[in-house]
């Protein structure tokens, strides 16, 4: 089992390698609950537990105050020294 997720992580790994050095186009998505968070600047307290991500405050006032910053966690990614990213986007 070890053997098989080993080979696969190589693969996923070349193919993202692959990608990038011949300017190919690729997604990758948040994988699991604990990898975005959602942090109150009034007070400093983090919220893991989220649903959604609110840009840039979390409360019902009008105007809304609770003003917070997000943090996405993805996948760790090998680009190549020199490679040129062009754009980043969030879907």
């Amino acid at each position: 089992m070890c053997r098989k997720m080993i080979c696969l992580v190589s693969v996923v790994l070349g193919l993202l390698a692959t990608s990038a050095a011949f300017g190919l186009t690729f997604d990758i998505r948040i994988a699991g609950d604990m990898d975005d968070f959602e942090q109150h600047l009034n007070n400093g307290d983090m919220d893991g537990g989220s649903t959604d991500l609110e840009l840039a405050y979390e409360d019902d006032a009008d105007p809304a105050t609770d003003e917070q910053v997000i943090g996405l966690r993805f996948v760790n990614i090998s680009i190549r020294n020199g490679t040129q990213v062009t754009s980043g986007q969030l879907k």
